[in-house]
């Protein structure tokens, strides 16, 4: 019977812990600030959540991270931390929309740095939760809508819930008329951004907990379904209140609009809660980095370096995205 490796509790365990950590929060940092007008502040709230997911996968797999650092693996993971650095300063200043690239160039930056060139499930699997965390599904979106011209389908079921339950509208297209208002459902308006986000949630999950695979189809149903039926009820709402401009804007284009979206992933997480909390309990408390997981006493200070100047380069990306 094999004894199982020693688990060192020595402060430099915790230290490369808890700066892998911290570079990987450091170099999001700046992409999550840009584009935050008056108008999209609300909006970053729910970005928010999804980083927040995202480092908390990192915190429940850091312990089997394998410290690999490599001159060339830090040297190409500066550049990426860099490259993603300009992509959202370019950004903030209007020179490119989608700030999304640099979350990811950011995290693969620090997965590049810490491991080298070596690949693990958990490395994968906490790059990946940065990935979810930032791309957008505008393009999968218009996909969607050109395809299957999903903002009519929406309009149309939309329509009939007011219908069903007494009210008077009309739909052309996919504009719903009502008391002489006309509102158009677009493909930002049709729910498909609230439908993926409740997706992206259900594979972060699967990726912090594989124990949640026993209810795959029960998580997927739950994420699909909340969004959709959340969605419809948002635009019935939307369409009832178009004769009130104020409350229509706070929860069309302001926070309420992020409060709807909360709720949708409250609804859904009810549905997983004993199992997802079960399935947390087994992962605490975190066990410390097993001695072969370390970098060699030599390889400590170019990683702690390597780390430090990735921090560096994250919180200048942010300072130049405030300014």
């Amino acid at each position: 019977m094999n004894n199982p490796a020693p688990t060192p509790s020595c402060p430099r365990a915790r230290w490369l812990q808890r700066l892998t950590v911290a570079a990987l929060l450091a170099v999001c940092l700046g992409p999550f600030l840009a584009n935050t007008s008056p108008d999209e502040k609300s909006r970053m709230a729910i970005k928010a959540v999804a980083i927040a997911a995202a480092v908390g996968c990192v915190a429940l797999n850091r312990a089997r991270f394998l410290y690999r650092p490599t001159i060339a693996g830090i040297a190409a993971g500066l550049a990426l931390i860099l490259g993603g650095s300009l992509l959202t300063l370019a950004d903030a200043r209007g020179v490119l929309r989608e700030p999304g690239l640099g979350f990811i160039l950011g995290a693969a930056g620090v997965s590049l740095i810490a491991c080298g060139f070596t690949f693990s499930r958990s490395h994968a699997r906490c790059l990946g939760l940065f990935a979810l965390a930032a791309v957008p599904a505008g393009t999968i979106e218009n996909l969607i809508e050109h395809g299957l011209h999903y903002s009519t389908l929406v309009a149309k079921v939309s329509a009939f819930s007011l219908h069903y339950v007494g009210f008077t509208v009309q739909t052309v297209e996919n504009t719903i008329l009502i008391h002489g208002h006309a509102i158009e459902i677009i493909a930002e308006c049709s729910g498909l951004k609230l439908f993926f986000l409740l997706f992206a949630f259900f594979v972060i999950l699967l990726l912090m907990l594989p124990e949640l695979r026993r209810i795959f189809w029960r998580m997927l149903f739950a994420a699909l379904g909340t969004g959709f039926v959340v969605s419809i009820l948002r635009i019935d709402f939307l369409v009832l209140i178009v004769g009130y401009p104020r409350m229509f804007e706070f929860f069309h284009h302001g926070f309420g609009s992020e409060l709807i979206s909360m709720a949708a992933i409250l609804i859904f997480a009810y549905f997983i809660k004993e199992d997802a909390f079960t399935a947390l309990e087994k992962h605490f408390p975190l066990p410390p980095l097993p001695e072969a997981n370390l970098p060699a006493p030599a390889q400590d200070k170019l990683l702690t370096t390597a780390f430090v100047a990735a921090i560096v380069l994250g919180l200048l990306t942010a300072a130049g995205v405030s300014v």
